[in-house]
């Protein structure tokens, strides 16, 4: 693995799923404008993926990243080898082992703000990042498009043993940081927890603008991935497209409720017979995928094609604005707010209650009346200026 080691970087970007780009590139922008710095100073993203497989050479993450990039030419890709993400860099090693990895390979670097989305999962490649740079500002752009969670709590993960073993990865370290502030596409939460800092919503000019740049590097990965997303907006007419999440991966629910799930709600949203194009979520199991086709045979299901539906939703944005929407998550009010375009946003209390584990529904309820209460004013936003 080579990294780039002649000249200083500004900003570092943890990146680990597709659909952080847009958010982590709007909250860089509006930074730097807000501080004075240009534009385009040099720039890192850190790419590590929950999926040990998006570490191999030519896997779909690294290819989108590489493709959509090309538009960022002061953005240099750091994306560690499969190896690394395995060993030097598991979630299962110390984070001051880790810490020591960083810092060796980015010894050279003048690092001055770490972007990144949360500090919530297990993993704590974020913790690391900011325990790796202990004189860089630290800011949070949200879990996408804008929730704000709490730190990491290793009394909350898994069973006693789980929670041992995440409690003894943090020996070594003095105090672990948090944000010094927050800038999200959506402002969701309404009482902040100190620990986020300042809370600031971007102008939604700025994000569109970004999702512009973004989109031009669509056409390369066309041609890298061999999907065409004009032919599949064309082809598509206004069939139903179903946005699924990854419930049962997160341990939210279990995977044979997140599965009725679905089926409760395409009963509600979706006429038999009729078209219906699964868009899967970039942590969804391919055998999970199978199972929901199979079980929604009444209506006419399609799937993204495998590299396209690592893409995110708003990169398709005549899809979005042709056809029915149906959402069960925040990108409910991401694509309203974006597009300015009604959603089907399909996750109810009814549905938290009777699907969702117990211990989870109360986190779930007040998470959905975010969304719900932001899909109120999302359209109406005014455009302020950066």
């Amino acid at each position: 693995m080579s990294f780039p080691c002649t000249k200083p970087v500004h900003s570092l970007l943890l990146i680990s799923f597709p659909h952080q780009l847009l958010h982590a590139l709007s909250a860089l922008k509006h930074y730097r404008i807000r501080e004075g710095i240009p534009e385009q100073a040099p720039t890192i993203i850190f790419a590590w993926s929950f999926q040990s497989s998006e570490h191999e050479q030519n896997s779909p993450f690294r290819i989108f990243l590489d493709s959509v990039l090309c538009e960022f030419p002061f953005v240099t890709l750091v994306f560690p080898t499969l190896h690394e993400r395995r060993y030097e860099l598991s979630p299962f090693r110390t984070l001051i082992h880790r810490v020591g990895w960083v810092r060796s390979r980015l010894h050279a670097f003048s690092v001055d703000a770490i972007f990144f989305a949360h500090d919530a999962s297990a993993d704590r490649t974020a913790q690391v990042l900011m325990q790796s740079f202990l004189d860089a500002n630290t800011i949070c752009f949200g879990d996408p498009p804008g929730f704000l969670h709490p730190q990491f709590h290793s009394q909350h993960q898994g069973n006693p043993i789980k929670r041992l073993i995440w409690r003894s990865r943090t020996r070594g370290l003095t105090s672990l940081r948090s944000p010094t502030i927050s800038i999200v596409t959506i402002g969701f939460d309404e009482n902040i927890s100190a620990s986020h800092g300042d809370v600031l919503v971007l102008p939604r000019s700025l994000v569109v603008k970004t999702l512009a740049d973004i989109q031009r590097g669509l056409d390369k990965i066309k041609h890298d991935l061999r999907v065409d997303y004009n032919n599949q907006e064309e082809n598509a007419g206004c069939p139903n497209i179903l946005l699924i999440s990854n419930f049962s991966e997160s341990g939210l629910t279990s995977r044979e409720n997140e599965l009725a799930l679905y089926i409760d709600i395409c009963k509600q949203f979706v006429t038999k017979g009729a078209k219906i194009i699964i868009k899967p979520h970039f942590g969804t199991s391919p055998k999970f995928i199978n199972k929901l086709t199979k079980l929604l045979s009444v209506y006419r299901p399609e799937i993204f094609p495998t590299i396209s539906a690592q893409i995110p939703i708003e990169f398709y944005p005549e899809l979005v604005k042709r056809c029915n929407i149906i959402s069960v998550s925040s990108s409910s009010a991401l694509l309203s707010y974006l597009f300015e375009k009604q959603i089907s946003h399909a996750l109810t209390a009814d549905r938290i209650k009777k699907y969702f584990k117990v211990d989870r529904v109360t986190y779930m309820l007040e998470a959905n009346q975010a969304i719900e209460s932001s899909l109120c004013t999302a359209i109406n936003r005014p455009q302020d200026a950066a």
